[in-house]
């Protein structure tokens, strides 16, 4: 197994783990946290209340998610299948005093189109509260050379109903594998943005700050997102006002 991590300030940490054939992975949810595990490709199986659950995936760019929510003070083991297995896990704080959970299979709605032309990317929102002690996760998938996260925007001060103070992190997947994306962070304009380059499986932690993403001509790009902050359970984003105008066209 090989294993990559990534955290933000607040708590929130999001891990890669790549599975051989056969291999097993535990994950334990202290009492205060809990842990989201989602299956990017490959098959899994895991026993919860002794019933067995075997699922796949080919790929995160032609199949539905699928993975399970396990609460505070619980333990989910998963075991590889046939072929390895990409999984990503998200752990984030949680209140202590929650009543005791079960561990639970995620229900995968039906992807959102957002954005339009050469910014139209495809989400799929997977938990939020109150199915969460607070985390929000989600993916997004853009094809051929789109930008995605588009316009800018940023969600780092508690401003009811306009901005919501999260942190996020990102797992990204790109197709080809070859390829590579740009992925820019900043916090007033543009020309002083810190700039990335995005390969196939590279993991980003934003804690502030306004966020984008593109992926080359030619190539999609997919991303698993976590996003945890405010208590007050919404999803608020302020769009860079330099780029808002793109919303109303």
């Amino acid at each position: 197994m090989t294993t990559t991590s990534v955290h933000t300030p607040n708590g929130l940490r999001l891990t890669h783990h790549r599975l051989r054939t056969g291999e097993d992975l535990r994950v334990c949810a202290a009492v205060d946290r809990e842990v989201a595990l989602i299956l990017i490709s490959g098959e899994l199986t895991a026993t919860v209340d002794g019933e067995r659950h075997v699922v796949d995936r080919i790929d995160p760019f032609t199949a539905p998610a699928a993975g399970w929510l396990v609460p505070p003070g619980a333990a989910l083991t998963v075991a590889g299948g046939r072929s390895a297995a990409d999984v990503g896990v998200i752990s984030s704080p949680a209140p202590a005093t929650r009543e005791p959970a079960r561990i639970t299979p995620i229900t995968v709605p039906e992807p959102e189109v957002r954005g339009r032309g050469s910014w139209e990317r495809h989400v799929t929102t997977l938990l939020q509260p109150p199915q969460t002690c607070g985390v929000l996760l989600g993916e997004t998938l853009a094809h051929d050379g789109r930008w995605s996260t588009y316009p800018p925007h940023r969600h780092q001060l508690s401003d009811p109903p306009h901005e919501t103070a999260l942190q996020e992190a990102f797992l990204f997947r790109v197709r080809p594998d070859t390829g590579f994306g740009i992925f820019l962070t900043y916090d007033g304009s543009v020309r002083d943005a810190h700039t990335e380059i995005v390969t196939d499986g590279m993991l980003a932690a934003v804690p502030k700050g306004y966020h984008t993403v593109a992926v080359a001509g030619g190539h999609d790009i997919y991303y698993l997102w976590a996003a945890h902050g405010s208590a007050d359970n919404h999803f608020a984003l302020r769009t860079d006002p330099a780029h808002e105008w793109l919303l109303d066209r």
